[in-house]
């Protein structure tokens, strides 16, 4: 394509975005400045699904979608971008094929991995707009400060039960560390539950937030004042103005993104450092004697009770608690997706009274849990 070519839409893209290339404040400027844009989306669940969905069908240029997570039977009440074929599949590629036969115009690019503080620059950098669409603050703080050195905009989102909220974050204005200044643990889908269609409305948000941001179409005039949180509490919804905290020490430069390293780890889920020959699956799980080996399910009750594959059912939450260890006995866990079985080893495995019994005879089962 030539660069005039680059000044002006294909008739294609004349038709296939005739209905917002109508809209006032849009036009093909509008959509040339989608075609020019490069997002970065980080998380392919419940937010980045729908989020991914419509920026794709809106004609953004470059789509990254980073996670290294794979698709479990439990995803599907929320994650409509995935279905029952896609189970055991990485989310990043499996997300990357549905789209790109949505819109073949665009460039996908699938990044299978967990977004860390070295990948985390050479992504957001190359990117004019980053989504987070995590669960977790120390992913959101890592996005924040990262795109605060870059000075990169970027939209952050949440979900819990029936309640959700987003923000676009430009950091000229605000940034996450003004509203949340301290590293807090909340419990995320997986703990407490979600109703599908609540992280469908908020990645939608963050998908016209995005939009806006990236095409200028100033569907609120105040957006480009200052930062504002949508607060979503099922069919209502509110808003609050993110103002500039004095007391942020990322915002007044007295730190920056190194002096923060601490908070990009989270200590209880030490999963990089988990070797991988304790990572097995279902298959590695059926060859160890069975004289010594305990099974465990570390979900909650409620999803041991619904279906399990054996074992005796210890909820994560409770796992320090009530596991009594023995010398010589080889321990294995198991979940719905194979993250809380690695969590469970992380945590275990810092607790050094239990840590010299158990060590090396611990594994973690990473395969999706299947009932065949």
């Amino acid at each position: 394509m030539s660069s005039k070519d680059n000044l002006q839409l294909s008739q294609q893209e004349q038709l296939r975005y005739l209905r917002q290339t109508q809209l006032p404040n849009f036009g093909e400027s509008g959509q040339l400045r989608l075609r020019q844009s490069k997002v970065l989306i980080i998380g392919v669940g419940g937010l980045g699904c729908p989020a991914a969905q419509y920026l794709t069908a809106a004609g953004i240029g470059e789509i990254t979608l980073v996670d290294e997570d794979q698709v479990s039977l439990s995803n599907l009440q929320r994650q409509i971008l995935f279905s029952e074929s896609d189970i055991g599949k990485n989310k990043a590629q499996a997300a990357k094929e549905k789209l790109q036969t949505n819109n073949s115009d665009i460039k996908i690019i699938a990044f299978p991995h967990k977004l860390n503080p070295h990948n985390a620059h050479q992504l957001i950098k190359r990117s004019d707009l980053v989504l987070d669409c995590t669960d977790n603050f120390h992913s959101r703080y890592l996005i924040n400060d990262i795109c605060a050195h870059y000075n990169k905009p970027w939209v952050y989102a949440s979900v819990l039960g029936f309640e959700g909220q987003v923000a676009l974050i430009n950091p000229e204005h605000s940034c996450f560390r003004c509203l949340y200044p301290e590293l807090a643990e909340t419990p995320n889908c997986n703990q407490a539950g979600v109703l599908g269609v609540i992280p469908g409305i908020v990645g939608s948000m963050q998908a016209l937030l995005a939009i806006d941001q990236l095409a200028n179409t100033q569907i609120s005039d105040t957006s480009k004042a200052a930062n504002k949180l949508q607060l979503a509490q099922g069919l209502s919804s509110r808003s609050i103005t993110l103002a500039k905290s004095q007391q942020c020490k990322l915002c007044s430069g007295q730190k920056n993104y190194l002096d923060f390293w601490d908070d990009y780890h989270d200590p209880s889920q030490g999963l990089d450092l988990i070797p991988n020959a304790q990572k097995i699956s279902w298959a590695d799980y059926e060859k160890l004697s069975a004289g010594n080996t305990v099974l465990i399910d570390v979900r909650s009750q409620a999803e041991h009770s619904r279906f399990n594959r054996g074992g005796i059912n210890i909820p994560l939450a409770q796992l320090e608690d009530h596991l009594i260890v023995e010398k010589d006995t080889q321990y294995v866990f198991y979940c719905e997706s194979g993250q809380r079985s690695l969590s469970a080893i992380a945590s275990l495995m810092q607790n050094q009274t239990i840590a010299k019994d158990l060590a090396p005879n611990i594994y973690a089962i990473t395969e999706a849990l299947k009932s065949t």
